[in-house]
């Protein structure tokens, strides 16, 4: 991504998500969707970027949930994140 290699960022990413999906690791796959929703949204595709977004939102609210991680977003990186996506998801634009 901070080459600008869009296409390169997101053939990463999407392996990266499937990696992540299949252990379970449900952080880096809402690190995944965000950063995808990034690069969507930096290319003007508002609905996928908007569709990645609400899956941040929905996996983080419902890691929030699970016993003791009720402080999750104390965590300035995935606060960020999660701030960001609520944004994405109610204009579009993140």
């Amino acid at each position: 991504m901070q080459n600008h290699d869009d296409t390169h960022a997101r053939q990463e990413l999407e392996r990266a998500l499937l990696r992540s999906d299949k252990l379970g690791q449900q952080e880096l796959s809402a690190k995944a969707h965000y950063l995808l929703a990034t690069i969507a949204r930096n290319s003007g595709n508002l609905v996928e970027a908007k569709d990645d977004y609400q899956w941040v939102v929905r996996t983080l609210d419902t890691m929030k949930k699970e016993p003791g991680a009720e402080k999750l977003l104390l965590r300035s990186d995935l606060k960020l994140m999660y701030e960001e996506s609520k944004r994405g998801t109610q204009t579009g634009k993140g």
